[in-house]
């Protein structure tokens, strides 16, 4: 699933569902100033 952000967002507690046909799962996503991945 695509998903952008802001190089200065910092975030945590949000919540996604994947929308695998089978997965389901929900993911944390989590975004700091020392670890945003490119």
């Amino acid at each position: 699933m695509p998903i952008e952000h802001a190089k200065e967002a910092i975030c945590k507690g949000v919540f996604v569902k994947c929308k695998g046909r089978t997965c389901k799962k929900i993911f944390e996503i989590k975004l700091n100033e020392t670890k945003i991945i490119k």
